[in-house]
């Protein structure tokens, strides 16, 4: 996790600036994360990854690190929750920004402009690939954006989005996606239960 922070540095300062700006342009929205009430604490500990906090102890924690009497051990959750206040605040902007990933225009727009050129961005994207874990992944709610990380690990899809064409297609078939997936979701789930049926029929006759 100390290694994944050194990685992020750069990315989380543009988002909080150009990206977010750009997130307001693509989106006309910005997809609010205030909803998630759990701030993430560790990466390589999957057991400790959330602890539920609430606003009201978090505006109220005032932390001067230049203060003596702060340093005493009896001040020590004062530390604890300044921190939290800032991996909650970093977990919300991951969150949001790994959902961006999910809109085609946006990663055109992250491409015309350099930035999946840049290895700390690169490197970045591949830190983010811990939203494929359980734990975080239930968070999303454009879970398709994990596909569109998982292509962005790859340099020839990072150069071909640059393309308008390429972006518009990829919208398109979202758009046919999103179009038939709730029929096609149900014809299979019919399927399959017709299948387990069928099976279990199949058992019953040869007992």
């Amino acid at each position: 996790f100390t290694h994944a922070v050194s990685l992020s540095k750069l990315p989380i300062a543009l988002l909080c600036g150009v990206l977010h700006a750009a997130w307001l342009e693509i989106f006309g929205h910005s997809l609010s994360c205030r909803d998630a009430i759990h701030t993430k604490l560790s990466i390589s500990e999957p057991s400790r990854i959330y602890i539920p906090i609430t606003t009201t102890q978090i505006n109220h924690i005032v932390y001067d690190p230049t203060n003596q009497e702060l340093r005493s051990p009896q001040n020590n959750i004062i530390r604890k929750m300044s921190s939290l206040h800032e991996e909650r605040t970093r977990f919300q902007i991951e969150l949001e920004f790994v959902q961006c990933l999910a809109n085609p225009n946006y990663l055109n727009f992250l491409a015309q402009r350099k930035y999946l050129q840049m290895p700390q961005f690169v490197a970045y994207l591949k830190y983010l690939q811990y939203w494929r874990q359980l734990a975080y992944a239930k968070y999303l709610r454009y879970p398709m954006c994990l596909y569109f990380l998982d292509l962005l690990q790859h340099e020839h899809f990072r150069k071909e989005i640059s393309s308008s064409h390429a972006a518009k297609y990829i919208e398109d078939q979202q758009l046919l996606h999103w179009q038939h997936y709730a029929r096609k979701r149900s014809r299979m789930l019919n399927d399959a239960a017709a299948n387990r049926q069928q099976q279990q029929q199949q058992q019953q006759q040869q007992q």
